[in-house]
């Protein structure tokens, strides 16, 4: 489970300036390998500019601790833009990356592959529905760029955003 905040701290001026701070809490069973187990805590810098209200570029950058084991840590961070088409549609794409901070746990049996720290990069893009005055719709196409880390090759993601 994700517990997000974000607040603006310079909003209006060259550009906007937000911090932001997630929990990830263990819900899962990690021996169905359904979550690590561990508590996260991400503490983010994001900024970005509206250009004419259609075209927002945006960069984040977040730090995100393992409270459980430091070595686990990632910091991750993107770049991209959304560009809106009508008032009810938003084109997004965006470039992702995961960095290890450190190299990741030894496996005591033997096993035939070898784990290394891992820098992860991916290219979103999809698109954003405004279903109601509060809730948005996105449905997004993730692509790895590299063959780092242990994850799934392209994906398909939808889900609902809610603003209060």
């Amino acid at each position: 489970m994700q517990i997000r905040a974000r607040h603006a701290i310079l909003p209006n001026r060259l550009a906007d300036l937000a911090a932001g701070l997630t929990v990830s809490l263990p819900t899962g069973d990690q021996d169905s390998f359904q979550g690590t187990g561990d508590t996260q805590i991400g503490m983010g810098l994001f900024l970005s500019r509206n250009f004419a209200e259609r075209v927002q570029p945006h960069l984040n950058l977040v730090f995100a601790l393992d409270a459980d084991k430091f070595d686990r840590s990632q910091v991750r961070y993107s770049a991209g833009a959304d560009v809106r088409v009508f008032d009810w549609l938003t084109l997004n794409s965006d470039f992702l990356g995961r960095s290890d901070v450190a190299r990741p746990d030894s496996i005591d049996r033997p096993v035939f592959l070898q784990i290394e720290r891992a820098d992860v990069f991916q290219f979103s893009t999809g698109i954003k529905v405004a279903a109601l005055q509060r809730f948005v719709l996105f449905f997004n196409a993730l692509v790895p760029l590299n063959d780092d880390g242990v994850r799934a090759g392209q994906l398909l993601a939808a889900g609902v955003e809610a603003v209060f």
